[in-house]
């Protein structure tokens, strides 16, 4: 049986989604990258989400808060999921 080794981030909140100097689409804004923080501080195979969606959903799913991480880049730590 083969592992998952992948990561998500998931994070809710207002993004600008278009194109860039002829690229593809593309999504830009604090909540995308905040969505990428926490894709790449999630365990292989795992999943976290920040702030937002976690209030969104927690009536519907079972969490468990991990506290507030560092992520590159930022200066305030992420609240996760």
């Amino acid at each position: 049986m083969r592992r998952a080794t992948g990561r998500i981030g998931i994070n809710t909140g207002v993004a600008l989604v278009g194109t860039v100097a002829g690229t593809d689409h593309t999504a830009m804004g604090d909540v995308v990258n905040t969505a990428s923080r926490l894709q790449t501080l999630a365990p292989p195979g795992g999943v976290l989400v920040g702030e937002t969606t976690h209030g969104l959903t927690e009536s519907s799913i079972t969490y468990e808060s991990l506290g507030d991480l560092s992520a590159k880049g930022r200066e305030a730590s992420i609240p996760a999921w």
